[in-house]
C-alpha cells in the first residue's frame, strides 16, 4: 500500500516574460504570477491553504558584481509573497546561492510536509536579470522592485551561506563560472586524449541536440535550433568567452523567467480533492558536495559528488538508471554535462535524451532557479504518460554542490524517507600553496577573452614537489599555443609578479 505520508507535487507553473524593459515586471510580480498559476494548475483557488513558502535566492543577492548593483531589493521575498497571496502563517525560507537550491528546497519542503510542520508548501523562484539590465540601461523606474512593507528580513535562510570562491581565487579570476567550468572541460578533454578541434565539435554536436529541444518549447528564450557548426564557429555573435567555450556553450542568464511548485502529502492531496493523475511522487532526493573551493578539488576531470548523490537518490527510489525514462542534466556549460554523465554512468548520446527544456544556453539560464523549470517539465511528462519516472540534476557554484531528484508517476512501494545528505568523500586534494616559484607543469587552464580576443590565461599547476598553485599569464604566444594544442602537462616555470601573483611561462622547447 502506498505511504499516505509520501510527498507529492500537485501544482506546477512556469512562465517566460518578454516585455523588458518593463518597470511593472518586478521580482514580486513574477513570483506571484507563478504561484497563482501553480494554484490554478492544482485546481485550488484559495491561497490561504498555503502554510509554508520557500523562495529560491535571486542571482542579484549572490556575492560579486550583481550584489553590488545600486538597485532596490526585495528584502524578504517569502514574506512579501505570502502577504501578496494571503497565505497562512508558517515556515518561510529564502535560499542562499546555487543552482542546486530548487531541488534541495523541494527536499526540505517535502520533509516538512511529511513531518507535519506544514500542510501545503509553495516553492517559487524568479530571475529577472534581463529586465533589470534593460531598465538600468534605459534609465527606467526600478522603485517597484522593493517592497516597503517588509524593509527587514525575518525569514530563515536555507542552504550553505559560503561564497563559491576564496579571495585568493577571486584574485586570479575564478569567481565567475564562465572562467571555472572551462578548467574542468580542459582536464576532461586531456583525460580522453582529444584534440581541441575534435573536442569542440563533440561539444557542439551534444549541445545542438539540446537546442533542438529548446526550439520546440514555447517558453524557451531562444526558440530556434542551432547546428553544430553554428555553435562551434566563432563569429561576432558567437565570440569566444573563455576557451574552449564560445558564447553558445555558456548559460544565458539575462532572461526573465519564473516557476513554482506546490508540495503536500498524498493524504492531504486527496483531502484537497486533487486528482491522483496530477500527483508526481518525490521518489528519491539526495544532495552532495565536492571540496568547497575549486583549488581544493582532487581531480578536475571527475565529479564524485554527483556519483554519490545519484546513487543515493536512485537507491531511495528503488530504481536503477535503466529504469529512468527522462533526464534533465544540468547544462550551464558542457563540462557540467560531461562530468555528470560520467558520474551517473549515462552516455551523452543516450536515446532518452539529456534535457527536458533545451538547457541553460538555449531554454535560458535563469540564475539559481533553472532546475525548477526542469522539474516542471518532468511533472508534465509524468502526467501525460510520456514517462513513468525521471531524474533531474542540479549543481551550484563551480560544480561544488549537487542535488538530484527522482520523480515518479506511480507511488513508490517503500515508505518515504527524508532527503539524503551524502557524506563528504574522504579524499582530499594536493597540498596547495599561494606563492609558487620554480619549475612547474600545467594541470588545467583556460584563456579568458574580451571582445578583441585573448585577454589572459588562468592556469592551475603543480610545482616540482607536486604542490598545486594558481597562476596567470598575459603572454599572447602562450595563449595562442594553449588554444591550438593540449597544454595539460606542459612544463614551464612559475614566478612571482611585482604585485604578488604567480605568473606561468613555458619552458624552452615545450612548444
Amino acid at each position: 500500500m502506498a505511504d499516505p505520508r509520501a510527498p507529492v507535487i500537485i501544482g506546477i507553473a512556469q512562465q517566460t516574460f518578454r516585455s523588458a524593459p518593463d518597470p511593472a515586471l518586478t521580482p514580486l510580480a513574477m513570483l506571484e504570477a507563478a504561484a497563482r498559476a501553480a494554484l490554478a494548475d492544482a485546481d485550488l483557488n484559495n491561497a490561504a491553504l498555503i502554510d509554508a513558502i520557500g523562495v529560491v535566492g535571486f542571482a542579484i543577492d549572490a556575492p560579486g558584481w550583481l550584489s553590488e548593483l545600486p538597485v532596490p531589493r526585495l528584502v524578504d521575498p517569502p514574506a512579501s509573497l505570502a502577504a501578496r497571496l494571503g497565505a497562512r502563517a508558517g515556515p518561510r525560507l529564502y535560499t542562499h546561492m546555487g543552482g542546486d537550491n530548487p531541488i534541495a528546497l523541494l527536499g526540505e519542503m517535502a520533509r516538512r510536509v511529511v513531518a507535519g510542520e506544514a500542510e501545503l508548501a509553495l516553492i517559487a523562484g524568479a530571475e529577472f536579470i534581463g529586465n533589470l539590465m534593460r531598465l538600468m540601461q534605459s534609465g527606467g523606474d526600478l522603485s517597484r522592485f522593493a517592497d516597503p512593507a517588509f524593509p527587514e528580513r525575518h525569514c530563515a535562510r536555507f542552504g550553505d551561506p559560503r561564497p563559491g570562491s576564496s579571495p585568493l581565487e577571486d584574485r586570479y579570476g575564478l569567481a565567475l563560472p564562465a572562467h571555472t567550468y572551462p578548467l574542468f572541460e580542459i582536464a576532461w578533454r586531456a583525460r580522453r586524449g582529444l584534440s581541441p578541434q575534435a573536442h569542440l565539435h563533440g561539444m557542439a554536436a551534444t549541445f545542438a541536440k539540446l537546442s533542438a529541444v529548446a526550439a520546440s518549447d514555447p517558453l524557451a528564450w531562444f526558440g530556434r535550433p542551432y547546428s553544430p557548426d553554428e555553435i562551434a564557429t566563432i563569429s561576432p555573435d558567437n565570440r569566444m568567452i573563455a576557451f574552449p567555450y564560445p558564447k553558445r556553450l555558456n548559460a544565458f542568464i539575462q532572461c526573465d523567467m519564473a516557476a513554482a511548485l506546490l508540495v503536500t502529502t498524498r493524504q492531504r492531496a486527496l483531502e484537497l480533492g486533487v486528482s491522483p493523475d496530477k500527483c508526481a511522487h518525490i521518489a528519491g532526493l539526495a544532495t552532495a558536495r565536492e571540496p568547497w573551493l575549486l583549488s581544493e578539488r582532487v581531480d578536475y576531470a571527475q565529479c564524485p559528488a554527483i556519483a554519490r548523490a545519484g546513487a543515493a537518490a536512485l537507491a531511495q527510489a528503488e530504481l536503477d538508471l535503466s529504469a529512468i525514462d527522462r533526464f534533465d542534466i544540468y547544462s550551464c556549460f558542457p563540462s557540467a554535462v560531461a562530468l555528470a554523465c560520467d558520474a551517473l554512468g549515462l552516455a551523452m548520446d543516450d536515446p532518452r535524451g539529456l534535457t527536458l527544456t533545451g538547457g541553460l544556453p538555449f531554454f535560458g539560464g535563469p540564475g539559481n532557479n533553472y532546475a525548477m523549470h526542469a522539474l516542471t517539465r518532468l511533472v508534465e511528462q509524468l502526467r501525460r504518460g510520456k514517462a513513468r519516472s525521471g531524474l533531474v540534476t542540479a549543481n551550484g557554484w563551480h560544480l561544488t554542490k549537487h542535488a538530484i531528484a527522482v520523480l515518479s508517476a506511480a507511488a513508490p512501494a517503500a515508505l518515504w524517507r527524508a532527503p539524503i545528505l551524502c557524506a563528504d568523500a574522504p579524499e582530499t586534494g594536493p597540498v596547495f600553496i599561494e606563492a609558487a616559484d620554480g619549475p612547474a607543469r600545467i594541470e588545467t587552464y583556460t584563456i579568458v577573452h574580451d571582445r578583441k580576443g585573448p585577454d589572459f590565461a588562468i592556469l592551475i599547476g603543480r610545482d616540482s614537489a607536486d604542490r598545486r598553485f594558481l597562476a596567470q599569464s598575459g603572454d599572447p604566444a602562450l595563449m595562442d599555443w594553449l588554444q591550438r594544442v593540449d597544454g595539460v602537462g606542459a612544463l614551464g616555470r612559475v614566478q612571482q609578479s611585482p604585485d604578488g601573483r604567480n605568473l606561468f611561462s613555458l619552458a624552452e622547447g615545450s612548444r
